[in-house]
């Protein structure tokens, strides 16, 4: 019996040595190894962050290129080939990776985030998750105040002629006397006879925001003016471009106003122009589109481009495949960085419509998931160029599943 309590007595002290030993040797081997695995999630992060600004992917000019996709695409990098700045992003590949109900990307030409991820090595033995965002380095928000009636009797068509305009920096502080300007594009048809006339009015409305970043900017005189001198107006829209400068840093805000004119939205890559015309549109009858858009490009800089319909050539085959239903419109030259907008005016059924192709994303988040609550992350961030524009590029990082 003795022996029996000596032995329960030996086997709890040895457990006790044994637990007060682990207790100590513990932090010698898990901490070493917590911090060698946050280093190299810095490590993977840093090397990540500096693969997608600063290398274009391969081939160079895969965002205007129709015949790359997820599939065939050999590396991934949003930089602009050949540019002059560094941290120059290159707007095709970053409309390759946009799909929103602004800016519609068909599924043929989209690059999806698990390709991505694999394409940047993040899908090795450590797994490792990713999110990007893309704002404008001035954050520019804006309140319509006034509206005009610019329809007819039985059909009004209201657009906003004042807006009251803010902007603020990337850290949130109002920009002071930040340069804005306010460009109005109004688009109207008038009967001629038997034909509709379109014809494009752009005007720009400059003006310096008071100590709270704040602004009005009042274009009703104009657009009344024009509106008195088109007699027969059967139909008028109205699109917004909000430029601001601040500090050396110049953003911008596209804003199309849908005054019951059926705003349509289409795509942009290279030279080609992309639309899905809404199904219950398409049974019905030919859409009859004008042969020609305008480019804008901020302030008041337009030019006119031809387009063709390519929906069954080439090019609307590569975007069609597995019976896609995309209009497909070439355009005479490649789309410059710097044009923010699109415009194609349409008509169908005797209804008016405007097809508006966003060049500039405004906010563009991009994603394979998002980190859960105590997941360790690490964030980079810096101003990058789109054009002549500046952004703020994020990229949020973090190990799968590790807590």
């Amino acid at each position: 019996m003795q022996s029996t309590v000596d032995n329960l007595f030996s086997v709890i002290i040895l457990f006790f040595i044994v637990s007060v030993g682990l207790l100590f040797l513990y932090p010698l081997f898990y901490v070493p190894n917590t911090e060698a695995k946050e280093h190299q999630l810095e490590d993977v992060a840093v090397a990540t962050f500096n693969k997608i600004v600063s290398t274009t992917g391969i081939p160079q000019n895969w965002g205007a290129n129709l015949n790359i996709n997820a599939s065939n695409l050999q590396a991934f990098g949003l930089a602009k080939a050949n540019a002059s700045i560094p941290y120059t992003l290159d707007i095709n590949k970053i409309l390759r990776i946009t799909n929103s109900s602004s800016f519609p990307m068909p599924s043929t030409a989209y690059i999806d985030s698990e390709t991505i991820a694999k394409l940047l090595g993040l899908r090795g033995e450590n797994r490792y998750e990713f999110s990007i965002t893309i704002t404008p380095a001035l954050n520019i928000s804006y309140t319509p105040l006034n509206s005009f009636n610019v329809g007819s009797r039985g059909n009004p068509e209201y657009i906003p002629t004042v807006f009251k305009v803010k902007v603020t920096n990337y850290a949130g502080k109002p920009a002071a006397n930040a340069n804005v300007t306010v460009t109005y594009v109004l688009v109207i048809v008038k009967n001629q006879g038997q034909n509709d006339v379109y014809s494009y009015n752009v005007t720009g409305v400059t003006a310096l925001t008071d100590w709270n970043g704040e602004v009005t900017v009042n274009a009703t005189t104009w657009v009344l003016s024009i509106i008195n001198k088109n007699q027969n107006l059967k139909h008028a829209a109205l699109t917004v471009l909000i430029t601001a400068w601040y500090n050396g840093i110049r953003s911008i805000m596209p804003y199309a106003y849908n005054n019951g004119s059926n705003l349509l939205y289409a795509s942009t890559l290279g030279n080609y122009l992309f639309l899905l015309y809404p199904a219950d549109l398409i049974p019905s009858g030919a859409f009859h589109i004008t042969n020609s858009t305008l480019e804008f490009v901020p302030p008041i800089y337009i030019y006119p481009d031809a387009i063709t319909n390519q929906t069954n050539g080439n090019a609307g085959q590569v975007i069609n495949r597995g019976s896609k239903k995309y209009r497909v419109y070439q355009l005479d030259h490649a789309v410059e960085d710097d044009v923010a907008l699109l415009l194609v005016p349409a008509k169908y059924t005797g209804k008016y419509y405007n097809i508006a192709a966003f060049r500039v994303p405004y906010v563009m988040s991009f994603s394979t998931g998002k980190p859960g609550g105590g997941i360790k992350t690490v964030v980079l961030e810096n101003l990058v160029k789109i054009g002549s524009y500046d952004y703020l590029f994020k990229l949020t990082m973090w190990r799968s599943g590790e807590y």
